[in-house]
């Protein structure tokens, strides 16, 4: 009996999220390699929020720059592109990138996720980085 409590649990956890058309809560982390998918596919727009400094000597390739400081007035540009804005920076602990999701969601934007590890686990995965002004 308590086995087939565990496996009815184990099931509804891997197949509620997808009838719930798999999103995840505003402000999640998201792996490198998914939000890469997500961006090929272009369901996500990456936001780099460092610097436009920082942004010109590397960022993840197609990303915008928008500094932490232009988070707020950026949000409705972001909702008009129509894609998950996956916010990044180069935090250990992805502090100014959950900052600036957390300012988007503050402002009624919810189509937002953070990245895991930023640029740092980015480049480690061997993904595209570009620098210069071109996303």
């Amino acid at each position: 009996m308590r086995r087939r409590f565990i496996i009815f649990l184990l099931l509804t956890l891997a197949v509620v999220p997808a009838f719930a058309g798999g999103r995840q809560e505003p402000g999640a982390l998201i792996g490198p390699e998914e939000a890469f998918e997500m961006v090929q596919a272009g369901d996500a727009v990456l936001v780099d929020v460092r610097s436009e400094v920082a942004y010109l000597e590397t960022h993840l390739a197609g990303a915008i720059n928008v500094p932490l400081q232009q988070m707020q007035g950026a949000a409705s540009q972001l909702e008009s592109r129509g894609q998950t804005a996956i916010t990044y920076c180069a935090c250990p602990a992805e502090e100014t990138s959950l900052a600036a999701a957390s300012q988007l969601i503050a402002v009624g934007f919810t189509d937002v996720l953070v990245l895991q590890g930023g640029i740092r686990d980015w480049a480690l995965l061997g993904l595209p980085l570009r620098s210069g002004a071109r996303p």
